[in-house]
């Protein structure tokens, strides 16, 4: 997860001063160095306080894939997606 904090409402969010957290990026890292293969998946709300940008940046030593993307080019989350979807790459920072 891009946010260390998690909702079933998304909306959510957006009523932290901080829903990143301290040590969320370091995190982020540990599970992309050790994956083998890492899925973007974060939808629209990623855009949250830019925090897409921020991934893409931290992530940029890694290729990601996405499930398919929105039609603002955000990685979808897995819950709008078909059961059959498969990984493409997505692009980098």
């Amino acid at each position: 997860n891009i946010f260390a904090y998690r909702s079933t409402d998304p909306h959510a969010l957006y009523t932290l001063d901080d829903p990143v957290g301290p040590e969320n990026d370091r995190y982020l890292l540990q599970a992309a160095a050790a994956a083998p293969l890492r899925i973007a998946a974060w939808g629209t709300h990623g855009a949250l306080h830019h925090r897409h940008t921020a991934v893409l940046a931290l992530l940029a030593a890694y290729p990601l894939a996405a499930l398919g993307t929105t039609q603002h080019g955000f990685p979808r989350h897995p819950l709008y997606l078909r059961a059959d979807a498969q990984p493409r790459p997505y692009p980098s920072a």
